[in-house]
């Protein structure tokens, strides 16, 4: 029995290691970087802004994030133009990823975003997540992908191992201040092996229990 015990312990400490060695966290302005919507933009790093009252604030998922643009267009600041032809900026995040990751992503714009993602730097291999939102309810979009509380795009996404860039594009289409809030993180899928490991722990775990009570 003791060795039963000893070997479901082993076990469940390998699959915590193995589920929680590769989280990492990804925020707006945790040094990503941004460009203007035009071609022939050079990247650089994002600015920190003053969010608009209506806005969700910041740190929505305690992780940290504030919102972000490529000039001081919060409020305050620059006032841009309505152009819903074109991203006014984006903001890019590049994510290193060495095992299979589970990636879970919250976006918050104003006045809405498109959202997507390229695998191992291909630009021609993109998965569009979601469109703009040119659905108007006052501050923002209405709905998904909004500025508000209860209006951020939910995504979960499966990751490969190599490079991938996560891109998110502002829309401004009423003419103000404009922004984007995001809170993500990723950490590893456990393989098979794994939860082998973790269901033979949780058996010898059990039946050393059983011999427990019956003695």
């Amino acid at each position: 029995m003791y060795y039963l015990k000893k070997i479901g312990a082993i076990a469940l400490f390998g699959f915590a290691a193995v589920t929680t060695a590769n989280a990492a966290i990804i925020t707006s302005n945790d040094g990503d970087t941004c460009k203007l919507g035009v071609d022939g933009a050079t990247w650089e790093v994002c600015q920190a802004i003053t969010p608009h009252s209506a806005w969700q604030a910041n740190n929505p998922l305690g992780r940290g994030a504030e919102w972000i643009s490529i000039a001081d267009t919060g409020v305050g600041g620059v006032v841009i133009g309505n152009n819903e032809d074109e991203e006014y900026f984006w903001a890019q995040e590049v994510l290193e990823i060495t095992e299979k990751s589970l990636l879970t992503f919250d976006v918050w714009a104003d006045d809405t975003a498109q959202v997507k993602i390229s695998y191992n730097h291909h630009s021609a291999d993109v998965d569009i997540l979601t469109l703009g939102n040119f659905v108007q309810d006052g501050a923002c979009a209405a709905g998904s992908i909004g500025c508000e509380p209860g209006e951020n795009g939910h995504y979960e996404i499966m990751l490969d191992v190599g490079t991938h860039n996560l891109f998110v594009g502002a829309y401004q289409t009423g003419g103000s201040v404009t922004g984007l809030l995001y809170s993500g993180e990723y950490s590893a899928v456990p393989e098979p092996g794994s939860l082998a490991l973790l269901g033979l722990g949780l058996a010898g775990l059990g039946f050393a229990r059983r011999k427990t009570k019956a003695s």
